[in-house]
């Protein structure tokens, strides 16, 4: 590794931050006996990002963890428009610029980020433990706007057809959601699976009606 070369390439790691999920097509079957979302189709992410009209221009985490009975530190600095991790270790003297994709070679976007996610940094699992009080800020609040999206996409859909069971394709991040109504969400929900509920419920939406 050649210290001037501060550009590098993360992979996300962990089956927690593999990113992408899928829809089903048009017209096919959509449910399973017990009631679950079947899934096929890789959903463009020019259709998620529709749904975020402004993101923030940098996101800041915090992750730690023991090393040899230490505690060691790591601030990330998330670039949206470029797509790139700054990155200060504690025992280091300049930041690491670094690009982090997910598994099919796609660079990470802001709604992909999230307190709880584990990312490849530099080879090793880092698990962003903490989000800055204007990334958590803007988290939480587009969190709580795609979940009443969500919500009202149910609404509308339950009287054409069974809504079916959308845990898997929230994730388990949303369950803050369902149960508190107000207060901080702490950045942790996965905006980007909340983000492709949405966009699955407004395609089965279609089905029925124009939206």
């Amino acid at each position: 590794l050649k210290l001037q070369f501060l550009y590098l390439i993360g992979t996300v790691g962990g089956s927690r931050a593999h990113l992408r999920a899928a829809k089903m097509p048009m017209g096919s079957s959509r449910l399973t006996q017990d009631g679950q979302v079947v899934t096929q189709n890789a959903v463009e992410d020019l259709t998620v990002s529709q749904l975020f009209s402004k993101v923030p221009e940098a996101m800041e985490f915090e992750s730690w963890w023991m090393e040899g009975g230490k505690k060691r530190y790591m601030l990330l600095l998330y670039y949206t428009e470029k797509e790139v991790f700054e990155v200060m270790v504690d025992d280091s003297n300049l930041p690491l610029k670094i690009a982090v994709f997910d598994r099919k070679g796609a660079p990470l976007k802001a709604w992909d980020l999230y307190v709880g996610a584990v990312l490849d940094i530099l080879g090793k699992p880092t698990t962003l433990m903490k989000a800055k009080q204007a990334t958590m800020t803007w988290i939480d609040s587009e969190a709580r706007r795609l979940w009443s999206k969500k919500l009202q996409l149910e609404s509308v859909l339950e009287k054409f057809c069974q809504v079916p069971d959308l845990t898997t394709l929230a994730g388990v991040t949303v369950r803050k959601l369902a149960t508190a109504a107000q207060g901080s969400l702490g950045g942790s929900v996965n905006l980007g699976k909340l983000a492709l509920t949405v966009v699955y419920l407004q395609n089965e939406l279609k089905l029925y009606k124009d939206i």
